[in-house]
């Protein structure tokens, strides 16, 4: 009998939380139809639904370009044949759209003894992708020609211009191997018949 009492005295309980859940919803809802409380006057009133889609029009705008941002980099070595030397380079580049990217390096160059940095920015279009910026802490400014989906890139640069005997032309020749491993050939200041450099190389990374 007294379980019988407690079971029964619960059930109240949960029936009259219920009734009062139930009474709170309809006051709520009540409320929202009137077009009481934030809600309710978004939904009643055209002006606030029309700035509230505006404003999540924007938004959507203003992240819809970084969900297309794509990041690279690429660490790579190349011997150079009449100095004997290697120079190591360590590379990143941020593609903010797809024509649109950011590319940074810093160079281990034997010939400056020392590092020295890039950073330019570029357009792409179709096939070709030109840029512009500091190239190995000088002026410069580059084309790049690209082929065989991507995997094959022909490079051609031209910086430090107030130097004596002209600008440093450089034309790099890169071959995706596989996805990550990179074939690098060029020939650095063929400009100049003195400080002309024919070099070879690996890379390691995305492009």
């Amino acid at each position: 009998v007294d379980l019988l009492g407690s079971a029964t005295a619960m059930t109240c309980v949960v029936l009259d939380e219920l009734r009062e859940s139930v009474r709170l919803l309809k006051n709520s809802l009540e409320k929202i139809d009137k077009g009481e409380g934030t809600v309710g006057k978004l939904v009643q009133d055209p002006e606030l639904y029309d700035e509230a889609r505006e404003t999540l029009g924007r938004v959507k705008k203003t992240v819809e370009p970084l969900g297309r941002m794509r990041a690279t980099g690429q660490l790579r070595a190349d011997y150079l044949g009449e100095t004997e030397r290697v120079k190591g380079t360590l590379g990143a580049g941020f593609h903010l759209s797809p024509r649109s990217f950011l590319l940074g390096q810093i160079v281990d160059d034997p010939r400056r003894d020392g590092f020295v940095y890039s950073a330019q920015a570029g357009m792409r279009f179709g096939a070709l992708a030109p840029r512009a910026g500091v190239i190995e802490s000088e002026f410069g400014a580059g084309v790049d020609l690209l082929a065989f989906r991507d995997r094959l890139m022909f490079s051609l640069e031209g910086f430090d211009f107030r130097r004596d005997g002209g600008p440093r032309l450089r034309l790099t020749t890169q071959f995706a191997l596989l996805r990550y491993l990179h074939l690098v050939l060029g020939v650095d200041d063929f400009g100049s018949d003195t400080r002309r450099e024919v070099y070879f190389g690996l890379g390691l990374g995305t492009r």
